[in-house]
């Protein structure tokens, strides 16, 4: 664990949170254009870019005090990938696997670089 590593991973994931947002702020303008039967699902994919915004900036700023969190952020964008493509082969290739996959490949990086896993060892 060094400062130069920790600096990096903040910054890679403060720029997570703050593209979730972007999602967040694109998927607000455009819950009015999709049909009634959608609005819940959608307003639900939207509130969920906030919360992931939440989680990336917690992860970023508390990288070894949150245990759990990195597992579970981690878990949930790469399993996502994992099922659009070999459970419901998704033929093109959809910009939420670029996406996520992405998200997965980041998250893991800083996990990496953070030694998220110490989150877990008990407190000094």
């Amino acid at each position: 664990m060094t400062p130069a590593r920790d600096r990096l991973a903040r910054i890679l994931m403060i720029l997570l949170g703050l593209s979730a947002v972007g999602a967040f702020v694109g998927a607000a303008v455009t819950i009015g254009d999709f049909a009634p039967d959608r609005v819940g699902v959608e307003i639900w994919r939207m509130l969920g870019y906030l919360v992931f915004a939440g989680l990336f900036v917690l992860l970023g700023i508390f990288p070894r005090r949150l245990p759990g969190l990195w597992e579970l952020v981690f878990f949930h964008k790469a399993g996502k990938v994992v099922l659009l493509v070999f459970v419901f082969e998704a033929a093109d290739p959809e910009p939420t696997i670029f996406v996520d996959s992405t998200l997965s490949v980041v998250t893991l990086f800083c996990y990496l670089l953070t030694q998220g896993w110490r989150a877990w060892l008990p407190a000094r």
